[in-house]
């Protein structure tokens, strides 16, 4: 499986290996999941993002956060937040207030 991205030349080499390998570790699990639960009928891909970010706080396995980000982007997809939205202008909870 080829993964075609684009990464601006700004970011170093290591840093894109890295970022190619995690894509590549998700759209292997986005297939293994379709694969295997093809059938299974909506659901609630927040409550598995938040299991999944509570056992890598436990365990440290990396797995969980490949997990994570897959539910993230199924979440995004397909919502199940009543009040689900994006707005690019919203304050980050990383950035302080001025």
């Amino acid at each position: 499986m080829n993964l075609h991205v684009w990464y601006p030349t700004i970011l170093k080499k290591d840093h894109v290996l890295c970022l190619t390998d995690f894509f590549t570790k998700m759209v292997k699990r986005i297939v293994a999941g379709q694969l295997r639960y093809e059938k299974q009928g909506p659901t609630s891909y927040l409550k598995w993002l938040e299991q999944e970010t509570k056992a890598y706080k436990k365990t440290g396995n990396s797995e969980h956060l490949i997990n994570a980000a897959n539910y993230a982007y199924l979440e995004s997809v397909f919502p199940s937040h009543p009040k689900f939205h994006f707005d690019p202008t919203a304050k980050s909870i990383r950035r302080k207030e001025s």
